[in-house]
């Protein structure tokens, strides 16, 4: 089935066929796999989800824009930077609390 693309338009520009797309996909993929483990293992609450994880994830991902890195590290980058973030939150709190 052949599709009628404007001129100039070649089917890799559609939204979906980018080669940015599909890095996009693989990184989300591998940041789920990320998230299961942390909450698998207790590093952070089992109500977390990806959408707490998007801001830290653009982050990393503009901090490592042209680096030779996997999906699978930009993902482990973004995990441990929120747990650490997570981390600090919660110490924050406790020394509220003393006081």
């Amino acid at each position: 089935m052949g599709y009628h693309y404007p001129p100039g338009v070649q089917e890799w520009m559609i939204p979906g066929n980018r080669p940015e797309d599909e890095w996009a996909e693989l990184v989300t993929e591998e940041l789920e796999a990320e998230l299961h483990r942390a909450i698998r293992d207790g590093e952070v609450p089992e109500w977390t989800t990806l959408d707490d994880l998007w801001g830290v994830l653009e982050e990393v991902e503009m901090e490592l824009a042209g680096e030779a890195v996997s999906p699978g590290q930009v993902a482990e980058e973004a995990m441990r930077r929120y747990i650490e973030r997570m981390e600090s939150m919660e110490s924050e709190d406790e020394g509220e609390e003393v006081a």
